[in-house]
């Protein structure tokens, strides 16, 4: 409910030309438009689902199915972390990755 003063300003504001629309953050695969481009399964499902039943991947190891769908969003966040780490990130295929902090100055 807003006040009569805030629901007059809100209705006078302009929009600008360049906002954030169709997703409530900067997080790109909080987007259904960018998470089926990238074929990312979000970790949230309808009750009864398992994620990685909806993860097609071309080998038979049925348990790194997550962590195929994973690799999306550590990519993604590759580009945050201070180069130094980034540059000590490795992926495997067992699905660990990381940054080994001993070689982090």
């Amino acid at each position: 409910m807003l006040e009569d003063d805030s629901y007059v300003h809100l209705k006078k504001s302009k929009m600008a030309k360049r906002t954030l629309q169709g997703t409530h953050s900067y997080d790109i695969l909080c987007n259904p438009t960018y998470y089926a481009r990238f074929n990312y399964i979000p970790v949230a499902q309808d009750e009864g689902d398992e994620r990685a039943d909806f993860i097609i991947d071309d080998d038979s190891d049925e348990g790194n199915d997550d962590w195929q769908s994973d690799k999306v969003r550590v990519g993604l966040h590759l580009s945050m972390l201070p180069e130094i780490m980034a540059r000590n990130v490795k992926f495997t295929y067992n699905g660990k990755s990381a940054a080994e902090p001993s070689n982090m100055v």
